[in-house]
């Protein structure tokens, strides 16, 4: 064993090269939540979708237990799109936390780079977020907000068939 002054001796920033570590790979990690959790919850709106298609095409079931059916899924899309809408809101808000986490230990370790928490980066409000997608030249639209912007979107797809259905319904 080595006990001399050099082999006792302790980085400089000691515990904060771990820390920064470890706040990288929780910018890694939330990255690829929020990519898994877009990814589960389109493939769940999809294949409501097809199943709801399938079931207003189908012959030999009656007209009133077809359509509340379809207005129940259609009700249940809905909010299923809602609910994956904030969960992905709710992952970009952890995510930029984990940015500024590192951003704050890369600056008092004197290390040069560019901050990854941006100004605006995390979630656009509704208008914003619908102006991006739409051509708006003073919104960047990152990866999490054409996401979010999806889910919206099935949310008032979903919730416009439930009024279709409901109308139809009625109306017949």
């Amino acid at each position: 064993m080595d006990n001399s002054a050099e082999g006792k001796r302790v980085h400089v920033h000691g515990g904060k090269r771990l820390q920064l570590r470890i706040a990288g790979r929780a910018i890694g990690t939330h990255r690829r939540a929020i990519g898994r959790e877009a990814r589960h919850f389109t493939w769940w709106l999809l294949a409501l979708a097809v199943a709801l298609m399938l079931l207003g095409v189908s012959v030999g079931i009656a007209f009133w237990v077809q359509a509340v059916v379809v207005m129940i899924g259609c009700l249940g899309g809905s909010v299923m799109a809602l609910i994956g809408y904030r969960v992905i809101r709710r992952e970009v808000e952890v995510l930029n936390e984990s940015y500024e986490i590192y951003d704050r230990l890369a600056q008092a370790m004197d290390l040069e780079g560019g901050s990854l928490a941006a100004e605006g980066r995390p979630n656009k409000k509704l208008g914003r977020l619908f102006g991006g997608a739409f051509g708006s030249k003073e919104t960047k639209m990152e990866t999490w907000d054409w996401y979010q912007f999806a889910l919206m979107v099935a949310a008032v797809v979903y919730f416009v068939a439930f009024i279709g259905a409901l109308l139809y319904a009625v109306l017949k």
